[in-house]
């Protein structure tokens, strides 16, 4: 049954009790955004790592009449130039039943808060960039740096780097 979009949104932080359901959104977004063969998620991992004295990331959810209908997980940053910590959004999903109703925009509202009250500079996130998405995070204030890429190394490429050690300064 489609939530209603009258329903309030309630956004609050994930704990151990949402850790399927935080894996379960990410997968979802990973599916739609055709990465699914790069998603690695094991839920005792998960919990260890967004849990505890010194998470490594927080998820928040979105929830409509006690049903979870988005998600964002993010974790500190540092940028030496500026001498100040931020934020880096790993993932941004809303149940396309209720998308285009201020979800996502009130998942990254409730980070940025979070930013604005650690007296954190910047917000960044990346997305791939045929997606529409990109449209979103214009229109809420996000954008492209000029000049500025992500770049990305994992998997093979990064066993192949890591091995070359010293042998790599030739």
């Amino acid at each position: 049954m489609p939530i209603s979009r009258e329903a309030p949104t309630v956004i609050r932080a994930a704990g151990a009790a949402d850790i399927s359901t935080v894996v379960g959104l990410v997968t979802q977004l990973a599916s739609e955004l055709g990465t699914s063969a790069e998603l690695h998620i094991d839920e005792t991992e998960w919990r260890r790592n967004s849990l505890g004295p010194s998470p490594k990331f927080s998820a928040l959810i979105a929830e409509r009449k006690a049903e979870a209908v988005g998600v964002a997980t993010y974790s500190p940053l540092f940028l030496p130039d500026s001498g100040k910590e931020a934020l880096y959004v790993h993932h941004l999903y809303v149940v396309e039943s209720v998308r285009r109703q201020g979800v996502g925009k009130a998942l990254l509202a409730q980070i940025a808060a979070q930013a604005a009250d650690k007296d954190q500079a910047v917000i960044e996130l990346g997305t791939i960039l045929t997606t529409p998405r990109r449209r979103f995070f214009e229109a809420v204030g996000f954008h492209v740096v000029a000049g500025y890429a992500t770049y990305i190394l994992f998997g093979d490429g990064l066993a192949t780097l890591a091995s070359l050690g010293l042998d790599g300064l030739s």
